[in-house]
């Protein structure tokens, strides 16, 4: 009777202990968490529910706050949190969570450019040993599957910047961790307080290190990149909708082993200033990746296609567009020692190419009031288009353009892109300029006013291994000028600008000048403007400079003028010296 008694008592003793034992386990645990918080990690904690059951592998806490380290605030905090262990794996040396479970979600990161708010709690669990690490292989395996992240918020404060990003409706989904030679998956969606999502999907092979990831754009608004933007340009909004799909195909060995395709389209980009005033934009963006190769920094375009480019450029006597747009930085001294030897770049040469090339204006402004009458002229539209386009080989462009005033241009270049190498030709033509709109340069620079007259340009150039031969002829169709501006601050305001018209003049009223020009573009001695407006300069006023007997046609300050502009070599030429 003793033992079938003593039997009977441990067959019912030892699930009624451990039943005690699993009821004490949780409110044990419930009661660490609450009480002993700043031991454990230095932070306060709270729980208002822990449920742990030992015979199914699962723990369940509800209602979690992990407090900032000032107590005061939460640092992250959930609904709930479900684990399952599968504990007979253990047997096998198997470490497997069948599945983690996080609820409603939410956490804050906070940085100073030093430290993040978690920093002490690194810290704290930071490896003080010093010891050599023993890297032979574990013969236990861990897994996890089934991980789910639903209905969580993250936010990132960037407290020099004062700037707050959020992420909102975080949703992680992700099928197995694996740590071997099995590729793990995950997915993670997520919405942007600016508007639209992000969607992201990974797979990762630990064994070999490499990753495949693909992200989806759905209408990105490109304002949540304003706090970054705004370390540089004084900008109020973008306004943009980025869409699109990106995938990469990398390996986490070399950062430079990656491999991209896909497309992106921006729409509707319009950079206003910090008045609300618009600036720049445009109406769309489509890029569409063949392959983009880091490694070889080669990329093969589908298409590039920017258009409906807009622009409203203004410039004071005290400021412009761009002096308001840019904000000022601190520089930073230069500390590195002058003995450090340059870095070599074993980088390859950039190699790209696209199939589809379009680029298009339909209005960019210049509005200049720094002087004592307004300049306004604008670009009405501009096409720039090109097939089978390339960094290395021959290209064609062509383009088209007309100015407010009606003006033309039309140019088709052939060529490459590097002008030190092969042969490259450019035929441009300007056609009904007309001049009376930038009479307030005339007047500003020769305080003689612009009345009337309409000009053309025409160009043939070529460029034979960085050697430029342009030939240009300039045609300005009966220029009448004003009356002298008297009092004037103009630079040149000694220069018979005027005079020097009615010399070149034919009959039928129409100056024509042929201006070549020709030089080493390799050479740092040669600036391109510089040489034309010399080149200008000789023909228009060689023949005054020629008048050297007749002092009441030329005076001595108008000469000095001219020859300040054409500069002493050019001016001993005329004068035959």
């Amino acid at each position: 009777m003793t033992k079938y008694f003593r039997f009977s008592c441990w067959v019912l003793g030892i699930p009624v202990a451990l039943l005690f034992l699993v009821m004490a386990l949780s409110p044990v645990v419930k009661v660490v968490v609450n009480n002993h918080g700043q031991d454990l990690i230095g932070r306060d904690m709270s729980v208002s529910r822990v449920f742990i059951n030992p015979f199914f592998g699962t723990v369940t806490l509800r209602d979690f706050h992990c407090k900032e380290e000032n107590g005061m605030t939460d640092f992250v905090a959930f609904e709930r949190l479900h684990v399952q262990m599968n504990w007979p794996a253990l047997v096998t040396k198997n470490v497997s969570l069948s599945h983690i479970y996080l609820d409603d979600f939410s956490g804050e990161i906070l940085s100073d450019n030093q430290a993040f708010n978690f920093s002490d709690i690194v810290e704290r669990f930071a490896s003080k040993d010093t010891t050599e690490q023993d890297t032979t292989p574990s013969k236990w395996a861990v897994s996890l599957r089934d991980i789910r992240l639903h209905n969580g918020r993250l936010i990132y404060h960037d407290l020099v910047r004062d700037n707050r990003w959020s992420l909102d409706d975080v949703n992680l989904n992700v099928p197995g961790l694996y740590f071997g030679r099995q590729q793990s998956n995950a997915g993670l969606q997520f919405n942007l307080p600016t508007g639209g999502s992000v969607t992201i999907t990974a797979g990762y092979i630990m064994a070999s290190h490499r990753y495949a990831v693909t992200l989806r754009l759905d209408k990105v608004n490109t304002d949540v990149a304003l706090p970054l933007v705004r370390d540089f340009l004084n900008v109020k909004g973008l306004g943009a909708l980025v869409t699109g799909s990106i995938h990469i195909d990398g390996s986490l060995d070399d950062v430079r082993d990656m491999v991209a395709s896909g497309g992106l389209s921006l729409k509707g980009l319009n950079i206003t200033d910090e008045d609300g005033e618009p600036v720049a934009g445009l109406d769309e963006v489509n890029l569409v990746i063949l392959r983009g190769d880091v490694a070889n920094n080669t990329f093969l375009l589908d298409t590039l296609s920017i258009t409906g480019i807009t622009g409203r450029f203004e410039r004071t006597d005290k400021s412009s567009t761009f002096s308001r747009l840019l904000r000022e930085r601190e520089e930073i001294p230069d500390t590195t020692s002058n003995d450090t030897q340059p870095a070599t770049n074993d980088q390859p040469s950039l190699s790209w190419s696209t199939r589809h090339l379009l680029l298009t204006v339909h209005d960019l402004s210049y509005d200049d009031r720094s002087m004592r009458k307004r300049f306004k002229y604008a670009l009405d539209t501009l096409s720039i288009t090109g097939s089978n386009i390339a960094s290395q080989g021959k290209n064609s462009i062509l383009l088209n353009g007309r100015f407010s005033d009606g003006a033309r241009l039309n140019a088709t270049y052939v060529g490459g892109l590097d002008f030190s190498q092969g042969n490259h030709r450019l035929n441009a033509k300007l056609t009904g300029l007309q001049l009376p709109n930038f009479s307030p340069y005339a007047e500003a620079y020769f305080a003689q006013p612009v009345e009337r007259g309409e000009l053309g340009l025409q160009v043939e150039a070529t460029i034979y291994h960085g050697k430029l031969t342009s030939d240009n002829r300039i045609t300005i169709d009966r220029p009448e000028f004003g009356k002298k501006v008297r009092r004037s601050k103009a630079k040149y305001k000694d220069v018979p600008l005027k005079l020097g018209v009615e010399m070149l003049k034919s009959a039928q009223g129409i100056v024509v000048l042929d201006v070549p020009v020709k030089g080493d573009l390799g050479s740092p001695k040669f600036k391109l403007g510089k040489v034309i407006g010399r080149a200008i300069a000789k023909v228009f006023f060689g023949p005054l400079m020629g008048v050297r007997d007749n002092k009441d046609l030329i005076s001595p300050d108008e000469r000095q003028e001219m020859m300040t502009i054409l500069g002493a070599d050019s001016t001993e030429v005329l004068l035959g010296n």
